[in-house]
């Protein structure tokens, strides 16, 4: 059974917010928001912030698409499309390098893309499901929202963190594997200046990915 832990750092919907409301898949639990956030850019951005940041989260994070483990390659333009307009000029162009290589098969830079969005599991013997999407389920959990305060030519920058985790399955010699995929996520997050697009954009994000059977599996 693959058991993987990666850390990674880059610089540069209608949604489920309580249990009783949990949709068969998806779940994002409200923020905690401190409230130097609030005082510097205002509750309403504060909130659109998280559900910008969730909703890319639960796009993103664990694309069916980028989870058979049949499928060893991905293009630059795959992992790049639907990610780029979420991030500042600057991570944008740290993460097109980043794609670059992952594409080409490097394997450090595969792992800094992974937290952000999941793909080449490694593990042959393992077929997708039925339905073509191995996600079962997906939480956003233990979400902070702060702020770093700005300093010399660094503005004042939102910082996020929270859990991602999704339940994944997948058949093995006709039998069903259960897996859980589990992110330790920080975002930093800048408003945008343009004027159509995300209202907020992610100037750097860390995170630790740890893949594993299920409890009692």
């Amino acid at each position: 059974m693959l058991v993987v832990t990666v850390s990674a750092l880059l610089a540069g919907c209608g949604q489920a917010t309580s249990p009783a409301q949990v949709a068969p898949d998806e779940y994002v639990a409200p923020p905690v928001i401190a409230p130097e956030a609030t005082k510097v850019f205002g509750a309403d951005r504060v909130q659109q912030a998280y559900d910008e940041l969730t909703a890319f989260a639960l796009d993103r994070s664990y694309p069916a698409p980028f989870l058979d483990p049949q499928d060893k390659t991905y293009t630059y333009e795959e992992l790049t499309s639907g990610v780029q307009d979420h991030l500042t000029p600057s991570a944008a162009e740290d993460f097109a390098l980043q794609a670059r290589a992952a594409a080409a098969g490097d394997a450090d830079a595969q792992d800094a893309i992974r937290p952000l969005e999941m793909f080449h599991l490694d593990e042959p013997a393992w077929t997708m499901p039925s339905d073509g999407d191995p996600v079962q389920t997906q939480q956003i959990t233990g979400l902070h929202i702060g702020l770093e305060e700005p300093s010399g030519f660094s503005p004042a920058r939102l910082v996020v963190t929270y859990t991602d985790t999704a339940a994944l399955e997948y058949l093995q010699d006709g039998a069903t594997v259960d897996v859980d995929a589990k992110k330790t996520m920080t975002v930093w997050l800048l408003p945008s200046t343009a004027p159509t697009g995300p209202r907020w954009l992610i100037d750097q994000y860390d995170g630790d990915i740890t893949i594993g059977p299920q409890a009692g599996a």
